[in-house]
């Protein structure tokens, strides 16, 4: 019964998962509700909210993703492995890394990744600009982020990591016609430009979230220390309030 939430939404959309791919889904959930009662590997502690919130929360935005077989992404601040191990399951035509830089949370993915037997996924344990001071540059077509914080603060650590005509997708419930300047502006010193409506549907991703372009170049300054990150965000911050 505890899974029946699954079931109803991937019949409800017409998502042609399949027995396997939902029983992988529902393995991960139970994986990450179990391991949550020793580690607070999430805030959720409940079966029906893990399943309704972080996996189908994952998936619903990209259900119908529309990209070539063999498509790299990254997932930025991965957690628990949301939204990255959903992702993989179903689109395990993919190839995924999850970059999560907190041990025990590396660990569960590494675990998962195991015990679920997703060959197309792999675990970077650091920190993004760790992961990219190593020269691993513009390598991914698709870089998704669901909870690593402020847009601003994505846009500067997802970009380079970014190859020309790639994805930034933002998890978030933001109005992107209402972004701020000061975002818009960042997205485009670091190479990126807000995607129209209609380029999200070309690729099969929902009218949520924010999806930027990469249509131009990442300085390799990008990104900088993090705590010049967060100080521009808290000055523009205070400027747009005042």
């Amino acid at each position: 019964m505890e899974h029946d939430s699954m079931r109803r939404w991937a019949s409800e959309h017409a998502a042609f998962l399949g027995a396997e791919k939902i029983k992988k889904l529902e393995n991960y959930a139970d994986l990450l509700n179990k391991t949550n009662e020793k580690f607070n590997l999430t805030g959720i502690t409940s079966i029906n909210g893990i399943i309704k919130q972080l996996i189908i929360g994952s998936i619903e935005p990209v259900i119908n993703l529309n990209v070539p077989r063999g498509t790299m992404y990254a997932d930025i601040g991965s957690g628990a492995g949301i939204p990255g191990i959903p992702i993989g399951i179903v689109h395990d035509n993919l190839q995924g890394l999850l970059v999560e830089s907190n041990k025990k949370k590396a660990s569960f993915i590494i675990s998962v990744i195991r015990e679920l037997d997703l060959g197309n996924l792999s675990v970077y344990h650091g920190r993004i600009e760790e992961y990219l001071a190593e020269g691993t540059r513009e390598q991914f077509n698709i870089v998704f982020s669901r909870a690593l914080g402020d847009p601003y603060y994505v846009i500067e650590l997802g970009a380079p990591l970014l190859n020309s005509n790639g994805l930034l997708y933002i998890y978030s419930h933001l109005n992107p016609n209402e972004l701020p300047a000061y975002v818009l502006q960042h997205g485009a010193d670091c190479g990126l430009s807000l995607a129209a409506a209609a380029t999200k549907r070309a690729h099969g991703i929902a009218d949520t979230g924010l999806l930027f372009l990469k249509n131009g170049n990442t300085d390799n300054r990008f990104p900088r220390k993090i705590s010049i990150i967060k100080r521009d965000i808290m000055r523009h911050t205070r400027s747009s309030a005042t």
